[in-house]
């Protein structure tokens, strides 16, 4: 019993931990002093979907293409090394790394789906709303960096959804 809870709990450590790596390197690349990934993420990815044209038949930019693929993986592999010294071995290698691939797949895949007009998730409004964000996230590019949800984005004071604001009457 102890076992699965060491498990599981590895598991969802890893997919937190492993989610704000996600948060935290989505944000540097929208910083200029990035260089490279930078210039890459923003003239490669943002420019593959203007404002007019989020929205499309099949993915346009392959993640790992405009991101760097040393800028994706460096970050994980510092978030990994710090699940695998907290938790006891064999629990942390089995499920750390297994939470850690599970987190990284699930984002990339779910971003594909954002910007495919025929995706088969736009009939979840979860998903709706989750698009409605990331296209805002096009827009404006200091905000929404959370792609799969919004945890790191309210903590961190970058989201931005303008339905949610109150209107105030004047």
């Amino acid at each position: 019993m102890i076992t699965v809870v060491l498990c599981i709990g590895t598991l969802v450590l890893t997919y937190f931990i492993s989610s704000f790596g996600i948060y935290l390197s989505h944000r540097i690349f929208h910083k200029k002093w990035a260089g490279s990934v930078f210039r890459k993420h923003i003239y490669g990815h943002h420019r593959s979907y203007p404002e007019n044209d989020m929205l499309s038949l099949k993915y346009r930019t392959p993640e790992l293409a405009y991101s760097g693929k040393v800028a994706s993986i460096v970050p994980f592999i510092v978030l990994l090394t710090l699940v695998l010294a907290i938790f006891p071995r064999p629990y942390n290698w089995v499920a750390g790394i297994g939470g850690l691939c599970m987190t990284v797949l699930n984002t990339h895949w779910f971003h594909i789906h954002l910007h495919l007009r025929h995706s088969p998730l736009r009939r979840f409004r979860w998903f709706r709303h989750r698009r409605r964000l990331h296209i805002l996230h096009h827009r404006h590019f200091g905000k929404n960096f959370g792609m799969v949800d919004s945890v790191f984005d309210k903590l961190f004071g970058t989201d931005f959804d303008p339905s949610n604001q109150k209107k105030v009457d004047s």
